[in-house]
């Protein structure tokens, strides 16, 4: 069980007048298949921060801040990446 959750449940335990709030969450949360290795998480943040990084370094460059077609595949990475966050949506794997 993931910290956050820990401490959603101890706020909802303790705090009772916020259990009609942080219950429907934790419920809704709870509801992805459960993945056996926290290497996906760190895969997929280790690619969106790679990928924010490769952005930031192609804008800053003057020999490719320019580049439409540089500027076009990033744009098909990000909606690449976007796809792969969509298809993990019924795991809980973040």
């Amino acid at each position: 069980m993931s910290t956050l959750r820990k401490e959603i449940i101890r706020l909802a335990h303790s705090n009772p007048e916020l259990r009609a709030h942080l219950l429907p969450i934790l419920k809704e949360a709870g509801k992805g298949k459960p993945v056996g290795s926290d290497k996906i998480r760190s895969g997929f943040y280790q690619v969106t921060d790679g990928l924010n990084g490769l952005s930031e370094a192609i804008q800053k460059d003057a020999a490719t801040k320019d580049d439409d077609k540089l500027e076009k595949a990033l744009k098909e990475l990000d909606q690449a990446v976007g796809k792969v966050q969509a298809a993990l949506k019924p795991y809980a794997w973040d």
